[in-house]
């Protein structure tokens, strides 16, 4: 069951948390990030603990303070790791979860406390001593995986890496949203696999999609469309001056962001700003052709999983955990990253758009593979069955320390 969600601790008191003393179900608390696609994973928890009689959850949902957004605004521009923007972040929310702890969230009410993501597990280091709670820390990459794969500043990124080393040597399960950052856990801190739980990001595959009443073919140009908040991060520039070309005579480019960097004077770009979940999925998406991500550092993207959900080919950058939303050459194309990539994005665009036939087999293709390998209904009972049986566990001999 649920027995409070609240953010931050705006309802929370002694009398709404679990009793001091366990008396039947696991006690877990669920810290959670509430940007980006941590909301997502933080709703599908939510969703399957409601209904468990094995559980007593807490989840606190983290919202950023007006003093910590102004003291860890990230620069404007691409630093590779030097604004330090991660590690600002690492240290303000360790000190005010360590108040909590202390506090009015005391870790004695709880048997396992699953915090989503290493950026708020700081506090993990100095109350595990302190308590009797097993610890998970759920990740979606590492840093050393910035460094490795995305051309981060070693240097910038090596102060992370040490408070990660630490973090995972303390956490008595690491819960990776993709198949790609197990791999670093292994090779660069050395993680036993009994430590890794692979919890891949799920959705539940809409009642829309692509064939629908919503998704016929809707006349005029086809349509690509971009969905991406973080405008550098994800390539909306890029999808831009892909479009403007290659295509702005022959399709348009829908483009779904927050904070993009509008040109109106682009030829055939259609700029939506934010448009709320239900309206994309139900009906925005379904009547869209081809989905475009040319991302320059990405994970597990919760946007590449929605469009194939709905039935979209995806035409994606090959970068973290691409590969496992999209299977190339069956449910869309990924393009190498780098020198080219342009030219490899815009020729994989051009298939798709002269050949409807392709865009439907990959579409189908693509749906059925989001449904089979990334089913919430499997993915998050079997996270909590994790936690649980977590809760049971004896503490590590070593302590937690790495």
């Amino acid at each position: 069951m649920n027995r409070l969600i609240s953010t931050n601790l705006q309802r929370v008191t002694p009398e709404a948390l679990p009793p001091a003393r366990r008396e039947g179900p696991a006690r877990v608390l669920f810290v959670h990030g509430n940007i980006l696609g941590f909301k997502s994973v933080a709703r599908m928890l939510k969703k399957h603990c409601e209904h468990r009689a094995d559980v007593d959850a807490v989840h606190i949902d983290l919202a950023a303070p007006g003093w910590m957004k102004v003291l860890g605004k990230s620069a404007p521009v691409a630093t590779r790791g030097w604004d330090f923007h991660s590690l600002r972040y690492l240290h303000m929310w360790g000190a005010v979860m360590g108040r909590w702890f202390r506090g009015p969230l005391p870790l004695d009410r709880f048997d396992a406390v699953h915090l989503m993501t290493q950026g708020n597990a700081y506090a993990m280091l100095r109350a595990r001593p302190r308590c009797a709670a097993r610890f998970a820390v759920n990740i979606d990459g590492t840093a050393r995986q910035d460094v490795d794969e995305f051309g981060f500043s070693p240097i910038a990124r090596a102060p992370f890496i040490r408070a990660e080393r630490r973090m995972f040597g303390a956490a008595d399960l690491i819960v990776c949203r993709n198949g790609w950052a197990p791999r670093s856990l292994r090779k660069d801190f050395c993680l036993p696999e009994e430590r890794i739980h692979v919890a891949r990001n799920s959705i539940e595959t809409p009642e829309a999609h692509r064939w629908d009443e919503r998704g016929r073919e809707h006349g005029g140009l086809p349509r690509i469309v971009f969905v991406g908040n973080q405008w550098k991060r994800k390539g909306g520039d890029l999808a831009v001056r892909i479009h403007q070309q290659r295509f702005a005579d022959r399709a348009e480019l829908h483009v779904f962001s927050q904070k993009p960097s509008v040109d109106r004077s682009a030829k055939n770009v259609v700029w939506h700003g934010f448009v709320d979940r239900d309206e994309l999925m139900n009906t925005l998406l379904p009547s869209m052709d081809v989905f475009l991500l040319p991302s320059r550092e990405d994970m597990l993207p919760w946007a590449a999983l929605e469009a194939a959900s709905i039935g979209l080919p995806v035409v994606a950058a090959n970068v973290g955990a691409m590969g496992e939303v999209v299977v190339d050459g069956e449910t869309g194309v990924l393009c190498d990253p780098g020198p080219g990539s342009e030219a490899a994005f815009a020729a994989a665009l051009e298939r798709l758009l002269g050949d409807a036939a392709l865009r439907e087999r990959m579409g189908r293709a693509g749906r059925e593979h989001i449904a089979k390998n990334h089913n919430p209904d499997a993915t998050y009972p079997a996270l909590i069955d994790r936690l649980v049986a977590l809760a049971d566990a004896p503490r590590r001999a070593d302590g937690g320390s790495s």
